[in-house]
């Protein structure tokens, strides 16, 4: 008799140790979802801040880039305006199209200097009034300055259709002095075709060194100011 409740308290001391080993399991599991528990809840606090930041960010985008468009049409339409009191005259003479079907890219073996036409704006005066032209076509289609609308996130969606700028990393020097100039792509797909340019090629090599534009460019700036958008 003996023996067997010895035997008895043995089987219930194990017993006793187990329950304790599974309570103490059990404790360490409900700490532990707890723990889960409070980091879902951070993480779920996080992302409605971020939610709420991009939705504000989104916001301020579409308001800013509203403001933009509203500019870049303004502008559009003012030298609209002036074509049809006065339509722009050709220039002395055009440069041939560039090799690599695009306009205004040059290389060693289709250089602008062979396209400089030394006096130009006394030779053709109204090359101020097509730069102007084409400025307001490219300020159409990416809003504004093309780097000022890529580091605002604006998606460089302008108010031209089917037209667009793609910016490229660095910056293209120029082929007839020391500077650098813009590398980045406009690109208008027009009248069933398509029409590419560079960065930097009205401003500086038509304004700044007098190289006379391609006639299929001039031809391009002409009809789409004067065809709105």
């Amino acid at each position: 008799m003996l023996l067997y409740t010895v035997k008895r308290h043995i089987q219930e001391l194990h017993s006793l140790n187990d329950i304790r080993s599974d309570l103490a399991q059990t404790a360490a599991s409900v700490e532990q979802v707890a723990a889960l528990a409070e980091r879902l809840a951070t993480h779920a606090e996080r992302i409605q801040v971020a939610r709420r930041d991009c939705s504000e960010r989104a916001e301020h985008r579409d308001e800013l880039r509203a403001r933009l468009a509203k500019v870049a049409l303004a502008e559009l339409e003012a030298v609209r305006a002036t074509l049809a009191a006065a339509p722009i005259s050709a220039p002395p003479s055009f440069a041939a199209p560039s090799p690599c079907s695009a306009e205004g890219y040059f290389s060693a073996e289709h250089p602008p200097q062979r396209f400089v036409h030394s006096g130009l704006s006394e030779a053709w005066g109204d090359k101020n009034r097509f730069l102007s032209a084409v400025s307001a076509v490219e300020r159409a289609i990416c809003l504004g300055d093309a780097a000022d609308a890529q580091s605002q996130g604006l998606g460089l969606i302008g108010v031209i259709p089917g037209a667009s700028f793609v910016a490229m990393d660095g910056s293209a020097p120029s082929r007839l002095d020391d500077t650098l100039v813009g590398s980045g792509e406009f690109c208008d797909a027009c009248e069933g075709g398509q029409i590419r340019w560079p960065e930097g090629y009205a401003q500086h090599y038509i304004g700044t060194h007098d190289v006379v534009p391609t006639r299929r460019f001039f031809q391009y700036v002409v009809r789409r100011v004067n065809g709105g958008v």
